[in-house]
């Protein structure tokens, strides 16, 4: 049958499945219409005898089931397990008409309409479609995790079977045979079984029929691109799926240690499921980095080598060892979990500031050589990173210029090898200029605290204001100035339009003719791609163009801001929280004494730290633009659409180097794009592992504000204007408020027509935070689904000062 959209979510996922060509008994639905249309009528039992007359040619030698459909049921956030209606084994027209009445009873059940309470579901807008499938009568049936939901362990599956058919298993009448199963690319092994129902003779028998049931849950899972609850039944060797569900619930405390995406996910590698590729490169980089600073600092004497896990992928998302790092921050004077975890936007389960190092004498005394070696640090890793982006533009000619096409197969190889060793270099600078940012920070913060007892109202996100020259902002002065251009003369500016607007034409196409209207707007335009060439829409998923790839994304940005006329991008401001503490050292002498300088000493090198930071980062993204060259040019090269995006750099190198390797290599990436796919919709948790379980705070449907982090100063009244992902960036308007997962440097020329930004993740230190303040934009950081709690065309109030953001009125 074909896909509509009031058959319900299970009827939905049976199509999906049939669509995805798993083997699916026979089906058919008796819509939601029906339901709504007749459920109430004396005579539904003939309307629906008659639509079956029509609809369904009824075998007499064949039984059927009939199941519920609800449009709510089987969704990711609520399943109404077992409160709906499964009749099996029906037979004659007569008892499946009972069977679709009953089901449709089911939906004023009392004990639906208390899960619909619970789970804040008007109960009015429940559906009812029906299925009506050829019932199979297994030899055995059984349902199937494709990840463990005990644990939250990815790379494990549970598995129950029972003789017969599955209702008796779900329902509880019977203990199944149970099977917890660790997963790997080509391999399982069951770690854990229960033998109740002595399903299988041997090990063997076992063995075979779960690689066959492994194999095809993992595709499934792909298939639907979130793990899934799945229920299936065989008969004589034929695994037959009956349903396929998200799962709904896990218990993501089964880990040795506290895992998080913090950092990761603002914009960067754990924003989304990014092309795996760069999972083998950020890890090789972190793993490098991280340890070798903290070894740099001799605080790792006191741990062993086998616990220094730093990094691993989960959900196909990266993510760090926050509990490591903690731990061996502990070490140094001043540090305090809830200024780290807030930092972070990692949420607090501990009372108070949790573990804090102080800064007592002793403390201070044993931490002297570790002081010492970061306060020399802050001038060598200075001029690590200046020398980057002094001599970064001879580096970029290189790898510009270069033509990988006309390189020997020899030169291929030493090239990659170069390519990726300057990469590793400059990437591995790149993060110990972070570290030594947050070290900047550690220092200033100290001085502030003690200026903040004696001086009210001192705000540190005021302070760090004001950075000059910064690369990332450049991208919407530019904008700008190529908005002013088209803007000097109506006609080119209806023209402009004019163009945009024709659908017929292709962006290459808009774009020829839209440099050739004016010479200076066509040097303009082309200055902006030949700067601005190395960002994107998703700057760390190489798969995704870039700007001088894919003109799209400015070309639309361009329009909004000729239909939303902008001001200078930079506001000025006046800092209040700096101009109070320059009052409080002029009159009071012993503090100007004691503490003036070293104030001033260290925010001038948090502020010249969080500069390097953005620098640097602008050209790591310029080198990966040449590694997404390079990438690009292999696959090509070798003729393997798009695999090298699925591969390690080892196995990058071993596939050009050792051809005899390649159809392993081949396999590996296709398991690995099968894997990445099968988490695309699957909403992972930002922190796993001891401690880090959190109960999720079900949000009223009254609840009148939010709270999250305060990151940039200020107080708005707005339109909100959620944006689920930059392609939905054509619709904000100039004023409105902007809410949006994260921010990249991608989505900087946005800011230019925003009043102000709510993001689901981010700290003070992250790009969103840094250019609202920068604009003057007041914003808030850290609201946990912000995109599904807030709605386009609310009126809210938001106080990037306090970090509150107040509803004004519904839609």
């Amino acid at each position: 049958m074909q896909m509509k959209a009031d058959v319900g979510n299970k009827a939905e996922s049976l199509l999906k499945l049939s669509a995805g060509g798993f083997v699916v008994p026979a089906f058919t639905v008796v819509t939601a219409d029906h339901f709504r249309n007749h459920r109430k009528k004396p005579n539904r039992a003939d309307l629906v005898s008659t639509w079956i007359d029509k609809e369904i040619m009824i075998d007499p030698s064949k039984t059927y089931a009939v199941r519920s459909s609800g449009n709510k049921e089987d969704s990711t956030n609520a399943s109404f397990a077992g409160l709906f209606s499964t009749y099996l084994d029906v037979s004659g027209k007569k008892d499946i008409v009972d069977s679709v009445l009953k089901c449709w009873d089911a939906v004023d059940n009392e004990r639906v309409v208390s899960y619909c309470q619970t789970k804040k579901i008007d109960p009015q807008s429940l559906d009812m479609s029906v299925i009506i499938q050829e019932y199979i009568a297994g030899d055995f049936s059984g349902v199937a995790f494709t990840m463990n939901p005990q644990n939250g362990h990815h790379d494990q599956m549970v598995v129950e079977l029972v003789h017969g058919s599955g209702e008796k298993l779900v329902s509880g009448q019977v203990n199944p045979d149970f099977f917890e199963i660790k997963v790997s690319n080509d391999s399982f092994e069951v770690i854990s079984e229960r033998k109740e129902q002595k399903l299988f003779g041997d090990t063997g028998a076992r063995d075979l029929f779960l690689n066959d049931l492994i194999q095809k849950i993992k595709i499934v899972q792909a298939h639907f691109q979130s793990p899934q609850d799945i229920e299936f039944t065989v008969k004589k060797g034929t695994i037959y799926f009956l349903q396929s569900r998200p799962i709904t619930f896990f218990n993501f405390t089964g880990f040795d240690s506290v895992w998080t995406t913090a950092d990761f996910r603002d914009g960067g590698v754990s924003s989304a499921v990014v092309s795996p590729v760069m999972w083998s490169l950020y890890g090789n980089v972190f793993k490098s980095s991280m340890e070798g600073y903290f070894r740099y600092l001799g605080l790792l004497n006191s741990f062993p080598k086998e616990k220094l896990n730093w990094y691993r992928v989960l959900y196909a998302k990266p993510y760090w060892n926050v509990e490591l790092v903690k731990e061996v921050q502990l070490q140094l004077p001043g540090f305090r979990e809830d200024t780290f975890d807030q930092d972070l936007s990692i949420p607090k389960v501990y009372e108070g500031r949790g573990r804090e190092s102080g800064w007592g004498l002793g403390k201070i005394i044993k931490a002297i050589p570790v002081l010492l070696k970061i306060s020399s640090g802050f001038s060598k890793q200075e001029a690590i990173a200046e020398n980057w982006i002094n001599t970064f533009s001879t580096i970029e000619k290189k790898w510009q210029q270069l033509d990988w096409a006309k390189l020997s197969d020899s030169d291929l190889m030493k090239q990659s090898k170069e390519l990726y060793d300057e990469y590793f270099r400059l990437e591995c600078d790149y993060f110990t200029t972070i570290y030594n940012a947050s070290n900047a920070k550690m220092f200033f913060l100290e001085t502030l605290t003690a200026i903040q007892k004696k001086v009210d109202d001192i705000h540190y996100t005021e302070l760090i204001k004001s950075m000059d020259n910064l690369s990332v902002l450049s991208p919407l002065n530019s904008l700008q100035d190529i908005a002013a251009e088209i803007q000097k003369d109506p006609l080119v500016l209806s023209r402009v339009i004019k163009i945009m607007d024709n659908n017929s034409l292709a962006t290459e196409a808009k774009h020829a003719q839209i440099i050739a209207l004016r010479p200076e707007l066509g040097r303009l335009i082309n200055q902006f791609f030949e700067k601005y060439y190395h960002h994107s829409t998703k700057e760390l998923d190489l798969r995704v163009p870039r700007w001088a790839e894919d003109k799209s994304f400015f070309y639309g940005t361009l329009k909004s801001t000729l239909a939303n006329p902008v001001d200078a991008a930079k506001k000025p401001y006046k800092n209040p929280s700096l101009d109070k503490i320059e009052n409080y050292f002029s009159g009071n002498a012993l503090a100007r004494i004691m503490n003036k300088s070293a104030f001033e000493k260290r925010l001038a090198r948090l502020k010249k730290f969080l500069w390097l930071r953005e620098e640097v980062r602008d050209r790591s993204t310029r080198m990966y633009f040449f590694i997404r060259q390079w990438l690009t040019f292999l696959n090509l090269k070798f003729q393997v659409d798009d695999m090298f995006f699925y591969l390690t750099v080892e196995e990058i190198f071993e596939f050009i180097e050792k051809p005899v390797n390649r159809g392993r290599i081949r396999a590996a990436a296709a398991e690995t794009k099968r894997y990445a796919r099968g988490f695309e919709r699957f909403k992972n948790p930002n922190e796993v592992g001891l401690g880090a379980l959190v109960a999720k705070t079900i949000i009223a449907d009254n609840q009148k504000s939010l709270s999250g982090l305060a990151c940039s100063p200020g107080i708005v009244r707005g339109t909100v204007r959620v944006l689920k992902s930059i392609q939905d960036s054509h619709t904000l308007l100039k004023g409105e408020i902007m809410v949006v997962p994260y921010t990249d440097p991608g989505w900087t020329p946005l800011f230019g027509l925003t009043s102000g930004v709510i993001t689901e993740t981010g700290g003070l230190l992250s790009h969103a935070a840094l250019i609202a303040r920068e604009y003057s934009i007041p914003a808030v950081l850290n609201i946990p689904d912000a995109t599904e709690k807030l709605k386009t065309g609310m009126q809210i109030e938001l106080d990037g000062s306090s970090g509150r953001v107040l509803i004004l009125s519904d839609v």
